[in-house]
């Protein structure tokens, strides 16, 4: 989810900003060129080498965590290895190394990474950070909890495609519907179940969006519509890149911006809004009544786009969950 950073934050950085996930809150410090706040008190051990700050760069990537070792280089490799993947898939220039480079940060427990991102966070398992200006992206950052069992396959997927897309859309905001759409085909399959789940719940009470509704939201809708929207997003994106592929649907996305999405989808499709949503709900109901089964639908077309869980089996434990971060609100040394 994509809400504004608190005022005091914009204020912070100068400029508008984005997080994906949460609302940002509460004082952050400054750590070489991000942002993060200093560890709380924890336990003295005569034995143990002092938690400290670890950062691994990699040409994509700083990776920062608190605790006496730093960030493995097969976490580090597997990170590079889920952006190119993803990068891949939507982007027609992949190789294209970020300037400035994404900040990740890897959070030792669900309080500290709470007290970093906002109470809200404690709902969420990882967050992102866009900051634009003059139509150039100037600032990533993705926040983890690190110590959940599957961090890497359940959240990282899924915002490193914000922070993708935001490469893609980069002068103007990215409709919501899209942005989460397209996260959500990076999640996990259960995770992408549950949301159809959602979706069909709505559909059953009839509670759905309209089509041209929900292209055309500004911002996230009412909290009790949530699950809808997550859900009717995610089936709809995956409807059009399932039919015309990844980067044809993120250009008919860019002219939609231009031109209306009447305009777009005729040129793009040679659809109406109408007669889209009628095949799309034409294509839930045959999903649903068991016409699309083991991924492939009776057209033939395929229903994936990318393997699921590319980190698998190649994280190890990152940081110790009794580790802490100061929490001062004071910058932390460059």
């Amino acid at each position: 989810m994509i809400f504004l950073l608190l005022k005091s934050l914009r204020e912070r950085f100068g400029k508008a900003a984005i997080v994906s996930g949460l609302v940002a809150a509460g004082t952050l410090g400054g750590f070489d060129g991000m942002t993060v706040s200093r560890a709380a008190t924890h336990a003295s051990c005569s034995q143990c080498s002092p938690p400290t700050w670890h950062v691994v760069e990699t040409a994509n990537f700083k990776i920062y965590c608190y605790g006496t070792a730093g960030v493995s280089p097969e976490t580090a490799a597997a990170c590079e290895s889920l952006r190119s993947k993803l990068a891949a898939r939507w982007l027609a220039d992949a190789r294209q190394a970020w300037s400035p480079k994404c900040n990740l940060v890897l959070h030792a427990s669900d309080d500290d990474y709470a007290r970093e991102v906002g109470a809200a966070g404690r709902s969420t398992a990882a967050s992102t950070l866009i900051d634009r200006t003059a139509g150039q992206v100037t600032l990533r950052r993705i926040d983890v909890k690190a110590t959940r069992p599957g961090w890497h396959e359940g959240a990282l997927g899924h915002e490193l495609t914000h922070v993708l897309l935001a490469d893609r859309f980069a002068r103007h905001a990215l409709p919501r519907w899209v942005d989460e759409g397209v996260a959500i085909l990076a999640d996990t399959s259960d995770k992408q179940r549950r949301h159809r789940q959602d979706l069909e719940q709505a559909l059953a009470a009839r509670r759905e969006f309209r089509l041209i509704e929900l292209v055309t939201l500004i911002d996230y809708p009412e909290a009790q519509r949530w699950g809808t929207f997550y859900g009717q997003s995610a089936s709809l994106v995956e409807y059009l890149v399932e039919r015309f592929g990844e980067r044809p649907f993120l250009d008919f996305v860019e002219a939609a911006s231009q031109h209306g999405y009447e305009r777009a989808l005729t040129t793009a499709y040679r659809l109406s809004t109408a007669e889209l949503e009628r095949q799309w709900r034409a294509h839930v109901a045959a999903a649903r009544d068991g016409i699309v089964r083991d991924g492939i639908a009776r057209d033939g077309i395929a229903r994936d786009g990318i393997a699921r869980g590319p980190l698998a089996g190649q994280v190890t434990m990152l940081v110790q969950p009794a580790v802490a971060r100061p929490n001062t609100g004071t910058a932390v040394a460059n």
